[in-house]
């Protein structure tokens, strides 16, 4: 197979990401949500105030910057809309595909207090303060009892989990190329195959993509991969007001 050029940058690029995955420590400067909570919309601040009475967000002051408080309120938002929450007395196990450097655990947590497992392939990138996505999704988990993130690709995982969260899949290879990822990983078909071989019986798939033809993409993978259950869902949180109304699935899976 011959490469084009700008396929040759990606794949030397991931070569020396994997090869450099040193980080310096993560030093954060945490702000209150209540900061952010002045900075709201007033629909925002209607439904902070909601989940705020719903669920405990006193420990997100300790550890979230203000970009941090916004996703995890923006995914907070989603899962209490739109995701069942398994009964408070089961052990539930849950995974979180793509997970970057994991800004929303603390939303995640916040939603279902478990042991959440963050995997994200892409887990070297290097930021200005030469600090990696990893080291800020290891630190993230540091501060969630049980919580584990793993720099490795998702067809390698093993398991059973009862929730999956998978936010924006590259379900199109131009997305994938933008992030600067080889195009060896797209496989968009064999992914939903695994992760709902993952999913265990009784479980929930959510998945939420940005624009409506990522989700046209996603039914027909859907659809190939002959999954039954599925709920399409639209979208929209005040938390993320750019992002308008955006398409999701919940994938269930019968016990």
């Amino acid at each position: 197979m011959r490469f084009s050029p700008g396929e040759w940058r990606r794949e030397i690029d991931w070569q020396l990401k994997r090869a450099l995955p040193w980080s310096r420590p993560v030093r954060k400067r945490p702000t209150p949500l209540s900061e952010l909570q002045t900075q709201l919309s007033r629909d925002a601040r209607n439904r902070f105030e909601q989940l705020h009475e719903q669920y405990d967000l006193k420990a997100w002051d300790g550890i979230c910057t203000p970009i941090e408080h916004r996703e995890s309120l923006y995914v907070l938002d989603l899962l209490d809309r739109h995701v069942p929450r398994p009964p408070r007395h089961l052990e539930i196990q849950a995974l979180d595909v793509g997970s970057k450097s994991w800004p929303y655990l603390p939303g995640l947590y916040s939603w279902l207090s478990t042991s959440w497992t963050g995997v994200e392939l892409d887990a070297h990138v290097r930021y200005l303060d030469f600090t990696t996505r990893r080291a800020h999704g290891e630190t993230m988990a540091a501060h969630h009892p049980g919580c584990r993130y793993l720099a490795e690709n998702i067809l390698n995982i093993t398991g059973q989990y009862d929730v999956i969260t998978w936010l924006l899949p590259f379900v199109t290879p131009a997305p994938l190329e933008s992030w600067g990822l080889p195009a060896r990983f797209f496989a968009p078909e064999r992914m939903l195959q695994h992760i709902h071989g993952l999913l265990a019986p009784g479980g929930c798939l959510f998945i939420s993509h940005n624009t409506q033809a990522e989700a046209r993409a996603q039914a027909v993978l859907l659809d190939q991969c002959n999954l039954n259950y599925v709920d399409r869902l639209s979208m929209r949180s005040p938390f993320a007001p750019e992002r308008e109304r955006h398409p999701g699935w919940l994938v269930k899976k019968q016990g």
